[in-house]
């Protein structure tokens, strides 16, 4: 939980507690879902350089997926994706070829 103090009255209460751990929670929530929406901008972004034109039903699945692992696994493979198909298989990624 994130360590914030506040001074009113009712200090070291149940009421603070609560206080505190909507704040942590309501953090952890903004924050969270902003790296993910950076990690889906990053996938399009590539994806875009690499001239892959993809679907408005891929562009909603890749945006609605709130998964930091799917986002991973999306990322690497967009790297050598020559379709939408290439990025949303199964299959792991291919090898770094440098």
């Amino acid at each position: 939980m994130l360590n914030a103090g506040t001074y009113f009255p009712g200090r070291g209460t149940i009421v603070e507690q609560s206080y505190l751990r909507g704040y942590a929670d309501g953090y952890k929530e903004i924050h969270g879902a902003g790296h993910e929406q950076g990690l889906a901008a990053a996938v399009f972004s590539v994806l875009e350089a690499r001239g892959v034109v993809t679907s408005t039903e891929a562009r909603t699945r890749i945006a609605s997926d709130m998964s930091a692992d799917t986002f991973s696994r999306w990322l690497i493979k967009s790297r050598a994706a020559t379709s939408e198909a290439d990025l949303l298989t199964d299959e792991p990624p291919p090898p770094y070829e440098s």
